[in-house]
């Protein structure tokens, strides 16, 4: 385990460091601008369609900006080094010694094309038209040239997201009453997970989560262990809401199959789940990105529901839980690593007992399309 944790972090490091390292280009999008307008006044073309500028730079700026279609002034737009050197081969723009894209002098001072939807363009002649018309014809002037924003053909409404993940697994149970105890350690385990995310803004998505662990203990003291391969399953649905442009929150509530050590003496030992109920609530942080690789943390907790068994009454519990999340976007679909470190608490009428587990996930996210907008 020591040893996956180092190589994870080696890995990590030098990747993460080497692509910091490359030359960002970046432009700073000014009050009522398009990036279809930054792209038509740097002369690139095509700027619609699948190969489209547009469509590019969608890909790249696809982990801060969820419509390209909507950015807002001030916001940062990353370009990548390919799209630059054309522009600067068209004689448009400038870059600074920050690797900020500027446009030069001589453009600024163009009249800019107005880009409006095609809706409030109808709107504007026509109250023109109403509020101005003279009684005697006159010749109208030229109308300024425009550019009608074209939306984006496609888009993300859900993503279907799966994962397989290993790791490990420590129960300490005690018996409250004669204070006997017994340490049960897992061997590498496997986890599959699989989740479905509906998008229903900017800022709100529901998920539903399915998650299939199969995991097998071994006794610490090398006593016989029964019962000691377990299969437990996880379902659970909530909301993920993001607060602003880093942070965010998840909640969520289901049914998780918990493991137990409900009897146990010296050199022997036995193993069992019970279902119970739980509520999760984990806030994430973005801590840093680079083009389209970004770093996540997590932070969170779970209020474990108790339940009533023949044997024993399981009481209600807590779990806390760090999570460490790197995400790759490539294209639609976004790739990730996610390290998570478990502990849990939750104690019966007879024993009382805790669990750890870290685990290492790796996985993909498929984006799923509603189709061409209206």
């Amino acid at each position: 385990m020591g040893r996956q944790c180092i190589v994870f972090c080696i890995t990590f490091c030098l990747t993460f460091s080497s692509l910091a390292a490359e030359r960002q280009y970046f432009y700073r999008m000014k009050k009522d601008e398009f990036v279809s307008q930054v792209l038509y006044l740097a002369s690139l073309a095509p700027i619609y369609g699948r190969r489209g500028y547009l469509k590019l730079v969608q890909n790249l700026n696809a982990g801060q900006v969820f419509d390209i279609n909507k950015v807002k002034q001030g916001q940062i737009i990353y370009f990548s080094q390919e799209i630059v050197e054309k522009a600067k081969s068209q004689g448009r723009i400038l870059v600074t010694a920050e690797n900020e894209i500027q446009f030069k002098d001589e453009i600024k001072k163009e009249s800019l094309a107005v880009v409006l939807p095609k809706t409030v363009i109808r709107q504007t002649r026509a109250i023109a038209q109403e509020v101005l018309e003279p009684a005697i014809a006159k010749p109208q002037a030229p109308e300024l040239p425009v550019i009608l924003q074209k939306e984006n053909n496609e888009s993300e409404q859900s993503r279907l997201i799966f994962s397989l993940g290993s790791g490990y697994s420590r129960i300490d149970s005690k018996i409250s009453t004669s204070g006997a105890q017994a340490v049960a350690l897992s061997k590498p385990l496997v986890a599959v997970k699989l989740s479905w995310e509906q998008i229903w803004s900017e800022s709100l998505e529901s998920f539903i989560d399915w998650d299939y662990t199969s995991i097998s203990y071994q006794d610490a003291g090398h006593g016989l262990l029964y019962n000691s391969q377990q299969s437990t399953s996880m379902m659970g649905f909530g909301v993920h809401y993001k607060l602003n442009e880093k942070s965010s929150f998840r909640f969520e509530v289901g049914t998780n199959e918990e493991i137990f050590i409900p009897s146990y003496q010296i050199g022997s030992a036995s193993l069992e789940t019970r279902p119970l109920p739980y509520a999760k609530l984990i806030l994430t942080l973005d801590l840093a990105q680079v083009r389209a690789l970004k770093l996540t943390a997590g932070i969170g907790g779970s209020y474990l529901m108790g339940g009533t068994f023949s044997a024993y009454d399981v009481l209600p519990g807590q779990e806390y839980l760090l999570q460490m999340k790197l995400s790759q976007r490539l294209k639609e679909l976004s790739f990730f690593t996610e390290f998570e470190y478990v502990d849990l608490k939750q104690n019966t009428s007879i024993f009382d007992q805790q669990r750890k587990d870290i685990r290492t996930n790796i996985g993909i996210s498929i984006p799923l399309f509603s189709g061409d907008k209206k």
